[in-house]
């Protein structure tokens, strides 16, 4: 839900970036790969980042679980994002 509303403000604010991008020649299907692919790394290092903080505060007892949780958050957003790229 957070990297969707962080995803949406991030469109919002491009739309002119996206019209000189389709007034350069640029078709909606790149506009879209590139849009996905911006979201696919923000949620990875929206991950990458919870993973060292949640190490960070619980000290390295908790290490485990955090590896296990981050791991499956990754396999989850490279699983979600090759579903985006075969739907086009």
């Amino acid at each position: 839900f957070v990297i969707y509303n962080t995803f949406s403000v991030i469109v919002a604010q491009r739309l002119r970036e996206l019209a000189v991008l389709a007034a350069i020649g640029a078709t909606p299907k790149q506009i879209k790969r590139s849009l996905r692919l911006e979201g696919l790394v923000i949620g990875i290092l929206g991950s990458v980042a919870s993973f060292g903080l949640a190490v960070a505060l619980t000290g390295f007892e908790a290490f485990i679980q955090a590896l296990q949780a981050y791991i499956f958050t990754l396999l989850a957003a490279v699983y979600i994002g090759s579903a985006l790229h075969a739907e086009h």
